[in-house]
């Protein structure tokens, strides 16, 4: 048992200190080891995950051959990755022609492929009917994307050349070790890869493991939130990852989505280009354009608030007077026809005054659209000139009436 032991802590590149500790009580050890025995010269396992004193493991169940028709592209691939292109694609076709396949696939007991896709792709470019693989149980598909993630990443060494895309496999794997805002993770999980016996505990740790600075790995991440019609000009390279996120930075998601409608998206901008646009806008926003008829307009507003001013202050006089005229009425006992009809004479006239006032105070402030009439819609426009009539027609009506009754006194 102890030779097994022995064999059992170096495949899985672990001291014997480190498996003991993880693995409690004594009995399910003995049974781990044995276990470890009983299934031969099995290659090391792919991860071991230890949580609450619990052993899990996702084993290599096969390797071998496979036909290429047999397996199933990851269904989560193209949204992490694009497909080589240009010379990288190139290269590894010339690669594949001469040396042929020289690291197995890797692939779920469902025949989905994890780790492989471009090899796979180019096989059948090459008319290569057979490839290598190793065969992974996975418990979920969160462990999959993973290791999707993660085996591409590194084979590429960062060769996923669509930066939203790159920002998006930064932002699972911050979520799957529950990394918050640099801080630890929350999971009580503990899991250990054979290559890299500890897992990141904060933003600075993931981006260290890949090469890239905290900071950069954060810019990837916004990028990966981006509006779609950005995104399409970064897939598309009309616009770089560094004049999105100057974007991103300072323009909100309607400012970004007018901005680009505003400009020519058929040749390439650039970041100089970028901020300049961003400087005029911010401008815009600080020291507003005034239009041409500004003062004046300015002006016949002040007049139009003096002319208020005016006849709110009549019209609280004649309110006065009215209440004063109401008082007055209480007190008296004369209830003769004459006083009556004099009475309504006076009450009519204050109401009449009283609501003119009305009147102009609540319209007066639209006298404005005269000088703008020729821009009013034609609808609006006939039933604005319209209205104008009525009121005129109305007035020489009252004046005419006015006049003959004078006329008639003298």
């Amino acid at each position: 048992m102890v030779k097994t032991f022995c064999a059992m802590c170096e495949a899985y590149n672990q001291s014997p200190t480190e498996i003991f500790q993880q693995i409690t009580p004594l009995d399910k050890l003995k049974k781990q080891i044995e276990k470890y025995r009983l299934e031969g010269n099995l290659q090391p396992k792919k991860h071991i995950i230890f949580k609450r004193k619990e052993v899990k493991m996702q084993e290599l169940k096969k390797e071998g051959k496979i036909k290429v028709s047999e397996l199933t592209p990851h269904p989560k691939n193209n949204y992490y990755f694009d497909d080589m292109e240009g010379d990288s694609w190139d290269s590894l076709l010339q690669s594949i022609s001469t040396s042929g396949i020289t690291n197995a696939i890797t692939i779920t007991d469902k025949k989905v492929i994890i780790s492989g896709h471009q090899r796979v792709r180019a096989c059948k470019v090459l008319g290569i009917e057979e490839i290598s693989y190793k065969m992974i149980h996975y418990e979920n598909e969160e462990n999959e994307i993973k290791d999707l993630i993660e085996s591409n990443l590194r084979q590429r060494v960062l060769g996923n050349t669509n930066p939203v895309k790159l920002g998006k496999c930064f932002t699972f794997l911050n979520e799957y070790y529950g990394i918050q805002n640099g801080g630890d993770r929350k999971s009580d999980a503990k899991i250990l890869h054979l290559k890299n016996k500890e897992n990141p505990n904060t933003q600075s740790e993931l981006a260290d493991s890949y090469g890239i600075s905290h900071q950069t790995m954060n810019n990837y991440m916004r990028l990966a939130n981006t509006i779609p019609e950005l995104e399409d000009l970064i897939d598309t390279g009309i616009v770089t990852k560094d004049t999105a996120l100057a974007m991103i930075r300072n323009l909100s998601d309607e400012e970004q989505l007018e901005l680009i409608s505003s400009l020519d998206t058929t040749k390439r901008i650039t970041k100089k280009q970028m901020e300049k646009y961003i400087e005029e806008i911010k401008s815009l926003k600080e020291n507003p354009p005034k239009p041409q008829d500004y003062e004046s307009t300015k002006r016949q507003l002040q007049n139009y608030q003096s002319d208020y001013a005016d006849l709110k202050r009549q019209f609280d006089n004649n309110m006065k007077e009215l209440q004063n005229l109401k008082k007055q009425i209480e007190t008296m006992n004369d209830n003769s026809p004459y006083t009556q009809y004099e009475k309504k004479l006076k009450d009519s006239s204050l109401l009449f005054c009283s609501k003119v006032a009305t009147f102009i105070e609540q319209v007066g402030g639209y006298a404005w659209l005269i000088d703008k009439i020729n821009e009013i819609p034609e609808l609006e426009r006939e039933g604005y000139i319209k209205s104008i009539h009525v009121i005129k027609s109305w007035a020489d009506t009252m004046e005419y009436n006015i006049n003959n009754k004078t006329k008639e006194i003298e």
